[in-house]
């Protein structure tokens, strides 16, 4: 099986075999070749179907060939051989396509910038308020006095009265407006009941001014020790992120990270292009019964490059046992993305072997 990627062309080989007797390679074909596409009706595949030689063919599959994510199963068929029939996997992404561990660095590199950016920005503001706690701590008398603020009204300016501001007749007004007994005592018993009034008044503002000063006091000292909760201070970390939201990025990177590498670790080791591949086993079966494995033979050794002709390989073949053989592939035989090697030798059958290699 070899995972294509979607909407992407490709160059598929296979091996027809003659109908006759089921394992020979058949040559000289018409090929058809049908697809369904992620269970659906087989139809037509787009993409020309060429021989290569020794009954192997390919097919240069199109872009809508792949267009369609799931199973891609091939039908091919040709008068006189029988149908070979075979699945690959189209995806959206493949091997190459997933994240670099360079690209991971890249991403990490930028969050440690951004963080320590907002880490400083922060800082910033912090001394910012401070500063100005202290300066307001400064303007705030040392102590209450009598459970009050003490405070003092600056001196007024001198002739600010003046006598051109008095009216001419302001002496005889003064006089004549002067309070007898009753009037005083009209005035007193009103100053008593407004005094009255002031006093439960200042009663009143005094605990209020208690509450505020208290809820001041208060206040300040979380600024100085805890950072105030919706103070200034509280909406710049509001509008910057926090510890808790940079650990929730930094847990959900280690889990898309860990995630990523799960994947990427299941992926099976491939042939490697244009890299020698030393000691490749395979099998050699008798041709008489086509069952028994054959020991004792010359073995040739051939491939095909990307669909071109069939070629000596680099290196000799070697006997292991019970029928096994090896080969060291040099990179001249693996230079390709997709490989087909060819086994022969009198007495036995032809093994044929398809590689799709990985840069």
């Amino acid at each position: 099986m070899a995972l294509l990627k979607q909407s992407t062309t490709y160059t598929r080989t296979f091996l027809m075999v003659d109908s006759t007797d089921h394992f020979t390679g058949k040559t000289g074909l018409t090929v058809t070749v049908t697809l369904s596409k992620n269970g659906g009706a087989f139809a037509a595949a787009g993409g020309t179907v060429t021989e290569i030689a020794s009954g192997i063919y390919k097919i240069a599959l199109t872009t809508t060939d792949t267009n369609t994510l799931g199973d891609l199963v091939f039908h091919c068929t040709g008068t006189g051989a029988d149908a070979t029939d075979f699945i690959d996997q189209v995806s959206a992404l493949i091997e190459a396509d997933l994240a670099t561990q360079t690209s991971v660095n890249t991403i990490d590199d930028f969050l440690d910038t951004e963080i320590a950016a907002i880490l400083a920005a922060v800082d910033t503001e912090v001394a910012a308020i401070l500063a100005d706690t202290d300066d307001i701590q400064t303007r705030l008398p040392a102590a209450l006095v009598g459970g009050r603020i003490d405070a003092s009204v600056g001196a007024m300016a001198a002739n600010v009265m003046t006598a051109a501001a008095a009216a001419a007749d302001l002496t005889t007004e003064l006089q004549s407006g002067l309070a007898t007994a009753a009037a005083l005592d009209a005035v007193d018993n009103f100053v008593d009941t407004e005094i009255a009034t002031i006093i439960t008044m200042l009663t009143t503002i005094d605990d209020f001014l208690d509450t505020e000063v208290a809820a001041i006091l208060a206040d300040t000292n979380e600024l100085q020790t805890d950072w105030v909760d919706g103070g200034r201070l509280d909406l710049i970390l509001d509008a910057r992120a926090s510890q808790a939201s940079v650990d929730t990025i930094d847990d959900f990177l280690d889990t898309e990270i860990a995630a990523i590498k799960a994947k990427t670790d299941l992926l099976p080791d491939g042939v490697t292009k244009n890299t020698a591949l030393a000691n490749f086993p395979f099998m050699m079966i008798d041709s008489v019964d086509h069952i028994t494995p054959k020991t004792g033979l010359t073995v040739t050794a051939e491939r095909s490059i990307d669909g071109a002709a069939f070629g000596a390989c680099a290196n000799a073949v070697t006997e292991v046992a019970n029928g096994w053989y090896k080969i060291t592939l040099a990179t001249t035989d693996l230079n390709g993305d997709t490989i087909a090697l060819k086994f022969t030798a009198v007495g036995a059958d032809a093994t044929n072997i398809a590689i799709k290699t990985q840069t």
